[in-house]
Formats: structure tokens, sequence, C-alpha cells
């Protein structure tokens, strides 16, 4: 994650400028159509290219990645593209499907020393794979392609309000920022359920990067700084998802004691360290200052 030098001030929310030479006006930047049009179609073409390929763990993390970022952009920004709820309804059906697969692979590379693990977690995962198949040869899959493709051209963002992106994404990304807060709020209060509480602060901090990726460089450090909470609050669900996946595993298996060895110790590895959350916490609350 960047940092600004000593004694030099980052404004991630500031708006980026361009020198001027004599009475030249700086070149506008791309309208927010502009900008998501392109964005949008990117992450189509990605995957497009990902999905024959979901025998590759690294392939389905991509798919799972760029079904997240396109969900998470056009709520984001919903008021300046196109209607798209049932898209969003499509892209969370496949990230949930890809996401699935995906935590069978982070859980085997955890468990690779455990015996007995890594063969049941690929039985697992060739079925998890058959869903995800299944899930392609949908028509609620060829419609979500098929609209991804629509909203690559011109014409699917006539009718949405003309403004520079970097006028929308200072708006935008004001509103996502406060979202983590909120949501970092809620986990703090007495008698909430923690780990529940911290993964939505997470999905927030998840869907404030990606917001701020698509508002452009200007945004970069922001994105930077959502990622890292992002990751550090990943880690801790990922410590949680293999502990409980070792839990069915010793229920499953009752003679093989080691099952529940393992998951004690990572139990333990789902704490998220108070003081760095906090860390990470108050570099976001200096992005909006």
């Amino acid at each position: 994650m960047s940092r600004a030098p000593p004694g030099r001030q980052t404004a991630p929310m500031a708006q980026a400028t361009t020198g001027t030479t004599g009475d030249s006006a700086p070149p506008p930047g791309p309208t927010a159509s502009e900008a998501l049009r392109a964005y949008v179609a990117a992450q189509h073409a990605d995957l497009e290219r990902d999905l024959p390929s979901l025998d590759d763990p690294e392939a389905v993390h991509r798919t799972r990645t760029r079904a997240r970022r396109v969900r998470s952009v056009l709520g984001a920004y919903a008021a300046h593209a196109p209607a798209a709820g049932r898209l969003r309804k499509d892209l969370r059906a496949l990230g949930r499907t890809a996401g699935h697969l995906r935590d069978l692979d982070i859980i085997r590379d955890r468990v690779a020393e455990v015996p007995m693990a890594t063969t049941l977690l690929d039985h697992e995962r060739r079925g998890v794979l058959d869903d995800v198949h299944e899930e392609i040869a949908s028509g609620r899959f060829r419609r979500m392609m098929r609209t991804l493709a629509e909203l690559g051209e011109p014409d699917a963002w006539a009718d949405c309000p003309e403004a520079p992106m970097s006028t929308v994404a200072q708006e935008v990304l004001a509103d996502e920022l406060e979202r983590v807060f909120r949501r970092d709020r809620a986990a703090a209060q007495p008698g909430a359920n923690r780990a529940v509480a911290l993964h939505d602060v997470r999905k927030a901090a998840k869907r404030l990067r990606y917001a701020a990726e698509a508002g452009g460089p200007a945004y970069a450090d922001l994105a930077g700084r959502a990622q890292a909470l992002q990751d550090l609050l990943g880690e801790a669900n990922d410590g949680l998802a293999t502990a409980a996946w070792l839990d069915r595993a010793a229920r499953a298996h009752p003679d093989h004691a080691h099952f529940a060895e393992h998951a004690r110790e990572h139990w333990s590895s789902g704490h998220v360290d108070p003081a760095s959350y906090e860390v990470l916490l108050a570099e976001l609350r200096e992005s909006s200052a």
C-alpha cells in the first residue's frame, strides 16, 4: 500500500488536477458513463477468457473477482449506470458458486500438511466444479453474459446522466467510505456477533476498493487502503472457514482425531488483531478528511 513521503500529505479523495500552461484549460476527463462502460467491458472480456479454465484455481479466483467487481461497481454507481438489478442478482449467483470453489482451494492450501484432508477436499471440489459448469450452462448465465456484452455498447448508456467521472467518483466514494464506517460502528455494538459484523465490514471495504478502482488513477491510494483492510479481515475469515471445514471433517470421520486438533489451531488464526484493524481504519478516515 502506497504511503506519502515524510512531510507530504496524500489526499485520496481529492480530485485529480492537471497543470495548465498560459490560458489553456486542462483536457476534460471521461464522463462517468464512458469510464464505467470501459470498466464493465474490461471485466466482461476477462470473464470470457477465464471461464473455460476453471480447473485452474487462479482462473476461479479471477472469475469470482470479476463478478464481484462488476456487481459492486454497478451498485455503487447505480445513479449513473443503466438499471442492473437482474444482472447484479445473476452476478451474485455466479460469485457464490465460484466463491465456493475458491474457498475450497484456499482451504486446501492451508491444510496441505494435514493427512487425508487434501483427498477429501479434492473430492468435494470435483462436485462443486460440476455445479459451476452447470451454472455456466444455464439460461441465467447466458442472459448475464449477453447483458454484460450490451453494457459494453454506448447505446446502453444513452439515458444515463452526463457528468464527469471526477465529480461522480468524489460523491460516490464519500458514500462508500461512510458505508465502511457505519458497519464498523455496528461491529462495535454490545452483543454484536463480532465475526459476522467484521465480515460485513470486509464486504464494504471490498466494494469501496472496486468503486475506487473504477474511479480512475486519482483514487489508487484509496483503493489500496481499502484493499489492505479487506486483506486483513480476509485472512481472518479464511482461518475461520478452514477451522469450520476441519470441524465438519472431524465429525464425518471421528476415527481421525487429528482433524479436531488442527481445527483448534485454525480457530485461533481467525482472530483479527485489534491494533492492526484500528490502524487501517484510521488510514481510511484520513482519506475522508
